[in-house]
């Protein structure tokens, strides 16, 4: 199983910027990485004005598109249909991949990060398997001492890179 790392906060709080320091550090390491990311808005990577967004306009409810170097799928699912980050990860992550980037999901079981808008957005208990809490913001760090201070990219690198030799040591 791929090492697997969670960075959970509220919509602003700097889940995609730590993230995407996380994967510099990673691609600097040579590491295959998925990024599964939840999105409660909506949103859709494909472009109304291509073929396959005017497929999904026109109704089809699942698209395939390969082109030379990519796969792209596009599967419509009910809104009653919420698919776990667990079961996603077994479902579409390639057995090669190293490493497992999860923006969001705050309820799977993975090891996560909980980043902080303010001083004090959650109650690290309520969450499973919290293993920091940091925030972006300096004035928060600064409000609450115990969050670990992310508010520059050499810091987010460095946690993350002491994070990936201890999980690989510890075998994670």
């Amino acid at each position: 199983m791929a090492l697997t790392l969670q960075i959970v906060g509220y919509k602003k709080s700097g889940k995609t910027t730590v993230l995407k320091d996380f994967l510099a550090v990673a691609q600097a390491k040579k590491y295959t990485v998925a990024v599964l990311k939840h999105d409660a808005h909506e949103a859709s990577l494909d472009q109304a004005a291509t073929d396959t967004g005017q497929f999904h306009q026109l109704g089809a409810q699942q698209i395939i598109l390969q082109s030379r170097s990519e796969i792209f799928i596009r599967q419509q699912k009910p809104a009653l249909v919420t698919q776990s980050a667990e079961s996603l990860v077994q479902q579409y992550v390639a057995p090669d991949t190293d490493l497992i980037l999860i923006e969001g999901y705050k309820s799977a079981a993975y090891p996560k990060i909980v980043l902080n808008k303010t001083a004090i957005d959650f109650e690290p208990s309520a969450l499973q398997q919290v293993i920091a809490q940091a925030s972006i913001f300096p004035e928060i760090v600064a409000a609450n001492p115990k969050l670990k201070d992310f508010s520059n990219p050499q810091a987010r690198q460095a946690w993350f890179q002491a994070w990936l030799k201890k999980s690989v040591t510890k075998g994670d």
